[in-house]
C-alpha cells in the first residue's frame, strides 16, 4: 500500500471510530471529562466531553500498517489513559514518561548518553504535548502539522470531532461542546511521535516556550509549578472573546516558520521567529485573574 492510501486510511479510520468511541463513553460515564464542578473557572463548559481521542489516534495509526515504536506509544499510552480515569500523582505520571522514554530509546537503538537525552527529550515532549493540549484544537493540530502524512492522519480524522463537528450545548448559546478531547492518553501519544519522527521535535519549541512560561509565572506567584490554571496561550486567546477554531489557528502560526527548514541556518533562524512570534501573541493576549489553582489539574 502506498504512503497517500496509508495516510487516509488512518485518517478515515480515526474519523469514524471516534464518535463510535465517544457516543460509548458519554453513555457509560467512563473516560469522559465531567461537567467540571469547582472547575468551572478553568473549563467553563456544561457538558461531559469523552476523553476518546488517544484511543481513536491508536487505532488509526494501527489500521496504517507502518513500523512504529509500539512499546513505547503503548506505555504513553496506557499512562496517559490512566492519568484520564483517575489523576495519578505528580511523581507516579514522571515515572511513567521516563519509561514509556526508555522503551523509545531501546526502539530507537539508542545506547549510552545519546540514550539518555532521548529519554529526557521524550519526557519533555510528553509533558510539553500534554500541556499543549489545554484548548480544542492545539495538540492534534500541532501533531498534523508537525509528522508525516501517514502519522498526522490519524489526529487529522480526530480533529474534526474537537473543533468542527460541535454538540449543541443545551445550557448556553455558544458555539457547542466538542464530542471528544485526546485527553492524556492522546497527548502522551503526540509527544513520543514527536521525538520519534526527527524532523517535528523543532516544532516542539512551541509548547516547550508556552509550558516553561506558564511554569516560571507560577513559581513568582509562590504556586506549584504542576498545578493547572488559565495562564496557557491558548487561554488566552479564548479569555479576548476569539471563538476556539480562531484560537487554535492563531496559537498554531508560530509552527509555519519551522515546517521547511533544512540547514542548519535556516532552522536556527525559524527557531528564533517562532520564539518571537509566540512572544507577540502572548503580549497580544492581556492576562486574565487566574490565582486560583487546583492540585489536581493538569499544567
Amino acid at each position: 500500500m502506498s504512503p497517500e492510501w496509508q495516510a487516509v486510511l488512518g485518517m478515515g479510520t480515526a474519523l469514524l471510530v471516534t464518535p463510535i468511541l465517544a457516543l460509548g463513553s458519554l453513555r457509560s460515564g467512563l473516560f469522559t471529562d465531567s461537567k467540571s464542578a469547582g472547575h468551572e473557572w478553568r473549563k467553563p463548559r456544561s457538558q461531559a466531553v469523552a476523553l476518546v481521542g488517544g484511543a481513536a489516534v491508536l487505532v488509526g495509526l494501527a489500521a496504517t500498517g507502518v513500523s512504529l515504536p509500539w512499546a513505547a506509544l503503548c506505555a504513553a499510552f496506557l499512562l496517559g489513559a490512566l492519568d484520564d480515569l483517575w489523576p495519578l500523582p505528580a511523581a507516579f505520571k514522571l515515572l511513567g514518561q521516563v519509561g514509556a522514554g526508555w522503551l523509545l530509546a531501546h526502539e530507537m537503538g539508542y545506547e549510552g548518553m545519546e540514550s539518555a537525552l532521548a529519554v529526557l527529550l521524550a519526557v519533555a515532549a510528553q509533558n510539553a504535548m500534554n500541556t499543549w493540549d489545554h484548548a480544542d484544537g492545539l495538540c492534534a493540530g500541532l501533531a498534523g502539522f508537525a509528522l508525516p502524512p501517514v502519522l498526522a492522519g490519524p489526529f487529522l480524522g480526530f480533529l474534526p470531532w474537537n473543533l468542527l463537528l460541535l454538540r449543541k450545548d443545551k445550557e448556553s448559546s455558544g458555539p457547542g461542546v466538542p464530542w471528544a478531547y485526546l485527553g492524556d492518553a492522546g497527548s502522551h501519544l503526540a509527544g513520543i511521535l514527536m521525538v520519534w519522527y526527527e524532523p517535528a521535535r523543532p516544532l516542539l519549541l512551541l509548547p516547550l516556550l508556552d509550558l516553561a512560561r506558564v511554569a516560571w509565572l507560577r513559581i513568582l506567584a509562590g504556586e506549584r509549578f504542576w498545578v493547572g490554571d488559565r495562564r496557557h496561550l491558548g487561554h488566552r486567546l479564548l479569555d479576548v472573546g476569539l471563538v476556539p477554531k480562531l484560537a487554535a489557528l492563531l496559537a498554531l502560526m508560530p509552527c509555519l516558520p519551522l515546517l521547511a527548514v533544512d540547514r542548519m541556518g535556516l532552522k536556527v533562524a525559524g527557531l528564533a521567529c517562532t520564539a518571537l512570534m509566540v512572544g507577540l501573541l502572548w503580549v497580544a493576549a492581556p492576562p486574565q485573574d487566574d490565582s486560583q489553582a487546583h492540585e489536581n489539574d493538569e499544567m
